[in-house]
């Protein structure tokens, strides 16, 4: 959320949004958008997300 001169976000995604467009607000669009490809990752998990199927029983009671 941007008021005035605060601008506040909750959680990763939308941290970085609210950087972004305070990146954008202070020093252009263009800085904003290269910021973009700097801030770029790829994560690596330690333990993969399983596939469609792929779950025990015991797994999804786990979460229901």
């Amino acid at each position: 959320m941007a008021d005035d001169r605060a601008f506040t976000a909750a959680g990763v995604a939308a941290g970085i949004d609210a950087a972004l467009h305070l990146a954008a607000t202070l020093a252009g669009e263009d800085v904003a958008r290269g910021s973009r490809f700097g801030i770029a990752y790829v994560p690596q998990p330690p333990v993969r997300p399983p596939e469609l199927g792929e779950c025990t029983p015991g797994e999804v009671a786990g979460v229901a």
